[in-house]
């Protein structure tokens, strides 16, 4: 992914689509790292503390803890194509 590019997100149950152009991509070694860095009120409003955050993070998937520390976690900036 690539500043420019396009990502197309599908609702799986209506199919409506809407297209979004990518303003900026950064790389974080760690959830800690992307959640101080990038906010966390910014990216989990409702989250209480950076530990319930990191949890929410780690609770996606069984191995998403090791597969964030083996290719960190993306922060990807986007907006509405009109």
């Amino acid at each position: 992914m690539k500043r420019s590019d396009k990502i197309i997100f599908t609702d799986l149950g209506s199919k409506n689509k809407i297209t979004t152009i990518i303003d900026g991509v950064k790389n974080y070694k760690s959830v800690k790292e992307y959640l101080q860095k990038e906010g966390l009120k910014k990216c989990l409003p409702w989250a209480k503390s950076l530990a319930e955050g990191i949890g929410v993070y780690y609770g996606i998937a069984e191995d998403w803890e090791e597969r964030i520390r083996h290719g960190g976690i993306f922060a990807i900036r986007m907006h509405l194509d009109k």
